[in-house]
């Protein structure tokens, strides 16, 4: 019973992961202990139970060699204007929304893995997806925060009431989160319009060192100290 409804409820992993990066280049092929840092999403979706697809939107030739050596299969390169380093997450995932319909057209749920969070695992994918189909009446989409630390990007503080999250503070909701990059996002495919995140906005919650987004040389710096902990 529990397989099958793991099988009628369909997860797409999405893993965006653009050659050239500004801040810290070529990033996401960059190695964390070992291996490329993308390895660590690409493993991660693998091993999930609710995954049903995978689809990498690169147009790296590097990231595709290392996609097929996890033995996941590549399906094409994006699309030069979805490249530029304007583009955002939203314009690239409505610019290829009609390319994950026609390929998995049974698929219900995008679940948005950022490579720049090599912490997230399987079990992490698992605990959010298994969140979202809990609430799947109510909510709209799941986003992961965590702590506020002193150097925090303010753009990225929502107001969670200890469920749900909103980007503007009221009496119900007060409690300032952090969007951890974020590592987890989960979409319905029919439902992102003008925004990724709108309506009830469902709040996963992860550890500080979980949520390390590495953007930037001090952010590889901190994920080599971390990263023992893992181990």
């Amino acid at each position: 019973m529990f397989k099958r409804l793991l099988r009628f409820n369909e997860f797409l992993a999405y893993i965006p992961a653009r050659k050239n990066s500004i801040r810290v280049k070529n990033k996401n092929i960059l190695r964390l202990g070992g291996k490329p840092l993308i390895s660590y999403t690409l493993k991660a979706a693998k091993k999930s139970k609710y995954v049903n697809y995978i689809y990498i939107s690169t147009d790296s030739k590097e990231v595709k060699k290392l996609v097929k050596k996890e033995k996941i299969k590549f399906y094409n390169f994006r699309k030069k204007k979805l490249s530029e380093s304007k583009i955002t997450m939203h314009e690239l995932l409505s610019g290829e929304l009609n390319i994950l319909k026609n390929k998995f057209p049974k698929f219900k749920y995008i679940v948005l893995l950022q490579p720049t969070s090599p912490f997230r695992t399987e079990h992490d994918i698992d605990k959010s997806c298994k969140l979202f189909l809990k609430n799947i009446r109510k909510a709209n989409c799941l986003v992961s925060t965590t702590i506020l630390n002193k150097s925090c990007d303010e753009s990225k503080i929502m107001y969670s009431n200890g469920k749900y999250l909103q980007f503007k503070k009221n009496r119900n909701f007060k409690k300032k989160r952090l969007r951890n990059g974020p590592a987890l996002m989960i979409l319905k495919r029919d439902k992102f319009k003008k925004n990724l995140l709108s309506g009830k906005i469902l709040d996963f919650k992860m550890s500080k060192k979980k949520s390390i987004d590495i953007n930037i040389k001090k952010d590889f710096d901190d994920a080599k100290k971390i990263l023992k902990f893992f181990k």
